[in-house]
């Protein structure tokens, strides 16, 4: 498969090997791998890996990312849903 073309600079390619990854099983982060992620090494460095839907299709691509990038990605994610409206801003039908 191909690296992952949506995660930007830290994608990995689909099939890292996972002859190191016993080695740095210290460092799992147990609650990646309770969420679905596999671990995989990448270039020495330990990643997550799992099967992702492609919007709009049928579709599951794998998605590689490091530990970093995808507790990055849940504190954005939850700083959006948390973040106050903008006043003044109307979202939504009522709004025509």
């Amino acid at each position: 498969m191909k690296p992952d073309a949506t995660a930007g600079n830290g994608a990995a390619p689909s099939a890292p090997s996972q002859a190191a990854a016993p080695a740095a099983a210290g460092a799992v982060n147990k609650n990646l791998v309770k969420q679905g992620y596999r671990t995989a090494t990448f270039r020495g460095e330990l990643v997550y890996c799992r099967m992702e839907q492609v919007t709009g299709t049928n579709f599951k691509k794998e998605r590689c990312a490091s530990e970093s990038r995808l507790l990055d990605e849940e504190r954005r994610t939850k700083d959006a849903l948390n973040a106050p409206r903008q006043a003044g801003r109307c979202v939504g039908i009522e709004c025509s």
